[in-house]
């Protein structure tokens, strides 16, 4: 279970022997390892085949209250089974483990956590094996590493404040044989849950299948972002621009670290104005990161424009960074099969960056010669084996029209 050893702990694995091979087994991959098998840095194999007796476990998102509690409790324990009541503080486990013990007088109600005495410990966990304690009060400290095919209810409380993959390694406790499951998740009333938080409780309550645990962690990936690739944080805020962007310009730059040939993606642009889809037009993270995906693997600009004009139909008109945004797009696709190697736009200059191999005795002389009433001033920089040619622009004159106009002077001949 890797979720339980930092980036620190598997590098000390991977250097007691030089090549050593490392495989790692998780129900839910951490965000760091996932993004590595998405860039290809690692493989991946996922077991999708559930033993044949195996059902899907029966999630339910709820407010708390304790008549709900002992009706759920009460429906397992008379059809014989055993209850897992999750948690996770330990200054107040014992209030609830009393208030159970008064609901359920002839059970036999439990607690463990990882505070407690090793012997005491050891006795309630065995008892629970046995069947001897039917409600089982505990921490997370369940987490991973109990078979006990008789516990198939589990309610947890507060899961507001635990990970993803943490609530779907404790969902696991139960479902573990042929009998019907059931993971009740208790949320305390007037509660105000963030963003993050109601989207990892939809998301487990969603993915019931099992199996899933491939989904929950991709959903993970793009909740808490990436990580460092080449550092020890295995969680992160990622670009706001979808996962398959992100590994695309990713990999480009590793390759272009390691000196390595890669197709070429497109050029590069710097924009000094604001260009972004904003949580104000397009509400829905999910949505908004699918737009992000479309317009950045649009191939044409007939494509641009049916985004344009869905999100137009679907949200009304566009903010002036979601135009930026478009515009770049749109930009990145017209300068692609030129010999431009990057363009720098401010507010009332653009910069082109040649490539050195397009760098011949006349390019100055056709680039420099290139008219335009919009141009109040031209600066060239010439190197070597490569050349920047910069443009300001007259007051009020848009750089979108701007480089539309300029294109037919940099195209490949």
């Amino acid at each position: 279970e890797e979720h339980r050893f930092g980036v620190k702990h598997k590098e000390s694995i991977r250097a007691l022997k030089r090549g050593l091979d490392v495989l790692s087994l998780s129900a839910t991959p951490i965000p760091r390892t996932l993004q590595q098998s998405l860039l290809g840095i690692r493989d991946i194999s996922r077991i999708e085949t559930p033993p044949t007796t195996r059902k899907p476990i029966n999630t339910f998102v709820e407010f708390f209250s304790w008549k709900r509690s002992v009706e759920i409790i009460e429906k397992e324990v008379l059809r014989g089974g055993q209850v897992y009541f999750l948690h996770n503080h330990i200054q107040s486990i014992d209030y609830y483990t009393d208030r159970l013990r008064g609901f359920f007088p002839r059970e036999s109600v439990g607690c463990i956590h990882g505070q407690q005495d090793s012997k005491k410990l050891e006795k309630n966990l065995l008892a629970f094996f046995g069947g001897d304690i039917s409600i089982l009060v505990c921490s997370t400290i369940i987490e991973s590493g109990l078979d006990v095919t008789n516990a198939n209810c589990i309610i947890i409380n507060n899961p507001q404040n635990l990970g993803l993959s943490q609530l779907y390694q404790i969902r696991g406790r139960v479902g573990r044989g042929s009998r019907q499951a059931s993971c009740y998740l208790f949320v305390p009333k007037k509660t105000k849950l963030s963003e993050k938080a109601f989207r990892r409780l939809k998301t487990i309550e969603n993915n019931t299948s099992l199996g899933s645990g491939y989904k929950i962690a991709t959903s993970d990936l793009c909740i808490r972002g990436a990580g460092l690739v080449f550092g020890y944080k295995q969680s992160g805020q990622m670009s706001r621009v979808g996962v398959e962007h992100y590994n695309s310009l990713l990999k480009e730059a590793v390759n272009k670290k390691l000196k390595q040939p890669t197709t070429r993606r497109g050029l590069d642009v710097l924009f000094y104005g604001k260009s972004l889809i904003p949580k104000s037009y397009v509400a829905s993270n999910a949505v908004r990161l699918s737009f992000y995906t479309k317009i950045n693997k649009a191939e044409t600009k007939e494509g641009l424009k049916d985004i344009k004009e869905e999100l137009l139909d679907r949200f009304g008109a566009l903010p002036k960074e979601t135009s930026s945004f478009i515009d770049l797009a749109h930009i990145k696709l017209l300068y692609k099969k030129t010999i431009i190697k990057s363009i720098e736009i401010d507010r009332a200059s653009i910069i082109f960056d040649i490539q050195e191999e397009h760098v011949v005795e006349n390019t100055v002389s056709d680039v420099m010669g290139y008219k335009n009433s919009s141009v109040v001033n031209k600066t060239f920089k010439e190197g070597p084996a490569s050349l920047s040619v910069g443009f300001m622009l007259g007051p009020g004159v848009g750089w979108f029209p701007f480089l539309i106009d300029c294109n037919s002077v940099f195209c490949v001949t």
